[in-house]
């Protein structure tokens, strides 16, 4: 029996969360199921009164060429061990298709975790997507001012970020509700943002590199002072660059455009 994700479920959905996602802390499961869930926006499949599969789906905008879209991503896509193998999820996600259709959603959207899932998920009208162009311009002025910054305040950091985002061409779009939620859950990993009004990027240091979540820059030139910049802050040299190709995305509505390339940037993967 599929299920709105109901408060009784929560501690069970917990603790199917940390075998299905072992790498996830403690301190996230508790901030997702605290600050992201919705119960409203969850799917849960029960088998003896008890959640057996799972799936949370997040509302975004989308922006494409031709102007914006409702989305949604599909979140803690889980079932427990010992239920897979019963066409459970096959089930949730029939149901999620349904359920976002009936909001008027155009597109729905997912990061898988592992490399198989691409074909599973392929099964059900999802397509890899490609990585989006470079958003460097061409050209460089002889003359510019990148004194990068620390900012810690998603306030400070949400008007510059949305203004680089908005110049891709295929992207998600958060709200600044969303990205602070986001980034909060960022700096609590010890994250840290560097930013100016040519150039941003948001970093965490693991074990002895650098990973590198999100960058934004104007020009090549800016790119490789950012890089200097981070480089100099860890007093590391080795960056661990984003994978673009991770991204999955079905198309909910036949009148709106097929979407082959689309920007994701700090989703909650």
């Amino acid at each position: 029996m599929i299920c709105q994700g109901e408060d009784v479920y929560q501690e069970d959905l917990k603790e199917m969360w940390k075998q299905c996602f072992p790498a996830d802390s403690e301190s996230f499961i508790r901030f997702y199921f605290d600050e992201i869930y919705r119960k409203e926006e969850a799917l849960v499949f029960l088998e003896n009164e008890k959640p057996a599969a799972f799936l949370h789906i997040i509302p975004y905008q989308i922006k494409t060429g031709d102007g914006m879209h409702h989305g949604g991503y599909l979140s803690g896509v889980m079932t427990h061990p010992n239920h897979r193998k019963k066409g459970y999820m096959e089930k949730l996600l029939s149901a999620s298709f349904e359920r976002m259709q009936t909001k008027g959603y155009d597109y729905v959207i997912l990061i898988p975790q592992e490399e198989w899932l691409l074909r599973f998920y392929a099964k059900y009208g999802f397509r890899t997507l490609r990585s989006p162009s470079p958003s460097a311009s061409p050209s460089q002025p002889s003359v510019f001012s990148s004194s990068f910054s620390i900012l810690r305040s998603p306030s400070s950091i949400y008007p510059l970020y949305l203004r680089f985002i908005e110049k891709k061409e295929n992207t998600v779009v958060k709200t600044e509700q969303q990205f602070a939620l986001i980034f909060r859950d960022f700096l609590s990993e010890q994250g840290v943002a560097f930013a100016s009004e040519e150039g941003m990027a948001f970093t965490l240091k693991k074990e002895s590199r650098i990973v590198l979540k999100e960058i934004f820059y104007t020009y090549d030139a800016v790119r490789s002072e950012l890089l200097t910049t981070i480089r100099n802050y860890y007093h590391l040299d080795e960056i661990v660059f984003p994978n673009e190709n991770k991204g999955m995305i079905k198309c909910l509505n036949p009148s709106v455009p097929n979407i082959s390339n689309l920007y994701m940037g700090m989703m909650l993967d």
